[in-house]
């Protein structure tokens, strides 16, 4: 290299090397804390549910959206979900006879499930004990084991607040874990579009 290029190879190092750092809240990093709010969906051939997770502990399959169908969905290792309804505070976790429940003290032993990933968009939660498929139970023959995750405008009590606050200061929230992190895109919070069945609610 000639000696008067140098001094330009020496300035260019330093703005060269930036273009490798990785921050530590970069997508490239570690999914361990990723969280996902969802709702998971689920359905038969006449009926659409969402999981929901009761105060008491009590899951089941409502027909609409609310409050206590918002769930926190957190990666912890590959291909391990936890999973906690944020209205509730509580885990969902499942005992060794395939039973469902919301507990308020995570046991890795109930509550870490494993999440599969289906071609068609939906979700499969297998349950740590014997790796079988965690369902609200059958309707019409029609076994509600996949759940397709689905976003909301739905907030929870404590996010109302937050978010009244929000408005107030006349700050604007970006949410990076959404699907829609500016917000550009409009709310069907109404509409319901399933891979297997195009569902208006």
């Amino acid at each position: 290299m000639p000696l008067c290029l140098y001094p330009l190879y020496l300035l260019l190092l330093p703005s060269l090397s930036l273009c490798f750092y990785v921050q530590s809240s970069s997508v490239l990093s570690s999914f361990n804390d990723q969280v996902r709010q969802r709702h998971l969906y689920t359905e038969s051939r006449s009926q659409a549910l969402f999981l929901e997770m009761k105060p008491e502990g009590s899951v089941a399959g409502s027909p609409t959206m609310s409050q206590y169908t918002v769930l926190e969905l957190r990666s912890i290792k590959a291909g391990h979900t936890v999973i906690k309804g944020l209205a509730s505070l509580l885990f969902l976790c499942v005992n060794q006879k395939g039973q469902l429940r919301g507990e308020r003290t995570y046991i890795a032993s109930d509550c870490d499930l494993q999440e599969v990933l289906r071609a068609d968009g939906y979700s499969i939660f297998l349950s740590p004990h014997n790796g079988l498929p965690l369902s609200l139970g059958k309707r019409n023959g029609h076994t509600l084991s996949k759940f397709l995750p689905l976003t909301s405008d739905l907030l929870v009590e404590g996010q109302k607040h937050q978010e009244e606050q929000t408005l107030s200061t006349g700050q604007h929230s970006t949410h990076f874990d959404s699907d829609d992190p500016l917000g550009m895109v409009q709310s069907h919070s109404n509409s319901v579009l399933s891979p297997s069945l195009d569902i208006k609610r």
